[in-house]
């Protein structure tokens, strides 16, 4: 017999580029697309060609290593 492994579900923590910049603290969005494109701000998730989201813990992580 054979077993069925689910795919694993994606985090429901996924959040859209506004509701990022919002979590970040009241940045715009396109304020996020531009740290995107030169390399700087919170890691991404990739969903689709034009899809983008951002994982809440990956948000937090990179808030706390903006001290100085």
């Amino acid at each position: 017999m054979t077993t069925h492994t689910p795919a694993p579900a994606l985090d429901s923590d996924l959040l859209t580029t506004d509701q990022a910049a919002e979590l970040i603290g009241g940045v715009t969005r396109r304020t996020l697309q531009n740290w995107a494109a030169t390399g700087r701000g919170p890691k991404r998730v990739r969903i689709g060609p034009r899809l983008v989201r951002y994982r809440a813990d990956d948000i937090q992580e990179w808030l706390t290593n903006q001290y100085i």
